[in-house]
């Protein structure tokens, strides 16, 4: 049995930029690992398609590939414990946004990917609350708005060139501002939070809340993002080797 114990940013006080506090709980290595077991698994029966099928899913190996990260690294992610997660390893989901906008085509599929990885390791979440009801629960209050938010900065990725750092760059500091500015307002109208007075100087307080949660998001999107932005140019960059070396 893992202990764990954790202070988590969520949303607001009932969404994501609010403290929930889990301490001294358990859950079972074996049944995590068995989800993990089950999640990786779909990525792998993708990349092991026919072609035919592939095209009729106008989907290709690529893709795949990019779906298979998004899984995994939102299934890492719900397996770290949970102090690591307000420390450098952040929140990996606004550089899934950014790194689908930038690297998939299709942009129905740029949207939905993040958000299909995200709905994945909720269930997870909410599977391992199940068995464990302290920890967090996988589904909550403003959950559709939260993701409606973070689907949204898949827009950034779509003028992001994955092969330019510099822009690569933009869209890391881009993601998590955009996010923090839309989601704190939110907070703010619908007197969420701490309740702010509705006056400007209540929404400055209100941004003032999220200051910390933003910091950490920014910090998790560079990380996460060198790592998904880092591979795929790996992934790549192997491709092209494989080819030119056939011809």
């Amino acid at each position: 049995m893992i202990p764990e114990c954790a202070v988590i940013g969520s949303w607001s006080e009932d969404h994501f930029l609010n403290l929930q506090v889990f301490a001294g709980k358990e859950i079972s290595f074996n049944t995590g690992f068995t989800i993990l077991k089950s999640l990786f698994a779909i990525p792998l029966i993708g990349l092991l398609l026919p072609p035919s099928t592939i095209r009729i899913m106008n989907f290709n190996r690529n893709n795949i590939f990019v779906f298979a990260l998004l899984i995994i690294a939102t299934a890492l992610y719900r397996v770290i414990p949970f102090d690591l997660r307000e420390g450098w390893l952040g929140a990996p989901q606004f550089a899934m946004a950014i790194f689908a906008g930038s690297v998939i085509k299709q942009r129905r599929w740029a949207f939905a990917l993040p958000v299909f990885s995200m709905l994945i390791s909720d269930i997870v979440m909410q599977l391992m609350h199940y068995y464990n009801p302290g920890l967090m629960p996988g589904f909550y209050s403003g959950q559709l708005i939260n993701y409606v938010l973070i689907a949204s900065t898949t827009v950034i990725g779509f003028f992001i060139s994955n092969k330019k750092p510099m822009e690569i760059g933009a869209g890391i500091l881009a993601a998590p501002t955009v996010f923090f500015l839309l989601s704190n307002f939110i907070v703010w109208a619908g007197n969420g939070g701490w309740h702010r007075a509705k006056t400007a100087t209540g929404l400055m307080q209100s941004y003032a809340d999220g200051l910390p949660f933003y910091k950490m998001h920014l910090l998790g999107t560079l990380v996460w993002g060198v790592m998904l932005f880092g591979t795929y140019l790996l992934f790549t960059r192997q491709q092209k080797q494989l080819v030119a070396a056939k011809a």
